[in-house]
């Protein structure tokens, strides 16, 4: 008898550590990971998130909120990359999407991904990338230029290069303070702001400095751009965005801007694929970013000649070198391969200057 109750009690074991042929065992589960990049300037009336979507849909199956982004934060600061990461997700194909809260709360989605398929062979998809910018998708671009200050600084309220999105009407900026550390994107030194912001949707902007007090809620335009800046496909990195601007007041009308023209000649053709290639003037001591003015070659412009003739304009008065440069946009580096023997002085006296001639040296490249 008790062998029989041994057998017996085996067999259930038996059956129960098999699953009874029942298929008990639980449904794989995936994970979704990465890092978001926040570009461009900032709207600091949006309090965001990033989350997985079911494609098509607006609702997150899962989300980590972001937090309020401030206008304060800089290219260098931790509220411009957001890990995020989604684990025991059901098996499935799915969307990341950044998306913020306005202050009228109404939802606005920023980036959507290309959709991801978590299966059992593939349950992980990690080390994505996403980047988005709050005026838009991309294509993006950038304008660059400089700020002329009259006054004294305010202590008061917070200082920020601004761009009034025409197609939305929204403001977006970028902070600058009294002792603005270099940051690749502006710099106060000399009584100038420097501002060279890229992720920029293509549209039209009017690009200023402001002032705002976070306590009385006080809105100041110390100096704006008299033309609106339209960023397009066509010319997408606008430089020589100049103007002046008065803590204290109006500062008028932008100043008569000078010119450099000349002709660039080349050693051989220009590579049809590479970096971005430009002539540039930057002054002395040469600025952060951008040029202050620039002139975009295409291999088709040397047409047969291997010359270029170009005019840099809206040049401030100043000293300026001239040269030609090959911009790498993935790794952020330029190469020189000519430039103008000396320098061109920009004057009230003397604002456009002709016949600023070099070689370009297609070698160096």
């Amino acid at each position: 008898m008790y062998k029989s109750l041994i057998v017996v009690l085996a067999s259930i074991f038996l059956l129960a550590s098999c699953g009874g042929g029942g298929g008990n065992d639980p449904d794989p589960l995936g994970t979704v990971t990465g890092t978001l990049t926040i570009g461009g300037p900032l709207d600091s009336s949006v309090t965001m998130s990033i989350g997985l979507f079911a494609t098509g849909s607006d609702t997150p199956v899962v989300s980590t909120e972001i937090g309020h982004i401030t206008s304060a934060a800089h290219g260098t600061s931790a509220t411009r990359t957001n890990p995020f990461s989604f684990t025991n997700v059901a098996l499935g194909t799915y969307v990341v999407r950044a998306y913020g809260l306005t202050r009228s709360q109404q939802t606005v989605f920023y980036y959507t991904s290309d959709p991801i398929t978590l299966t059992a062979a593939t349950p992980s998809v990690t080390g994505l990338t996403p980047v988005m910018s709050f005026t838009g998708p991309e294509p993006w671009g950038t304008i660059s230029g400089v700020i002329d200050l009259g006054g004294t600084w305010p202590t008061d309220r917070s200082v920020f290069v601004g761009f009034t999105q025409a197609s939305t009407d929204e403001l977006f900026q970028y902070v600058v303070t009294e002792n603005q550390p270099t940051d690749g994107y502006v710099e106060h030194t000399g009584g100038q702001v420097i501002f060279n912001i890229d992720h920029l949707a293509y549209g039209s902007y009017t690009v200023g400095i402001y002032g705002y007090n976070s306590t009385t809620h006080a809105f100041d335009t110390y100096g704006e751009r008299d033309v609106d800046i339209l960023v397009h496909g066509g010319d997408p990195n606008i430089t020589n965005v100049n103007f002046p601007a008065d803590f204290a007041g109006d500062p008028g009308t932008d100043p008569v801007l000078g010119t450099i023209a000349g002709t660039v000649t080349f050693s051989d053709a220009l590579p049809q694929t590479g970096g971005f290639v430009a002539i540039g003037a930057n002054t002395i001591p040469p600025q952060q970013g951008a040029p202050i003015a620039s002139y975009d070659v295409e291999p088709g412009d040397l047409a047969g000649n291997m010359e270029v003739a170009y005019t840099l304009e809206d040049l401030p008065n100043g000293e300026y070198t001239i040269g030609i440069f090959s911009y790498d946009f993935a790794t952020h580096t330029a190469v020189y391969f000519g430039a103008f023997d000396g320098t061109v002085t920009v004057t009230d006296a003397n604002k456009d200057h002709t016949g600023i001639d070099f070689d370009a040296d297609i070698s160096l490249l």
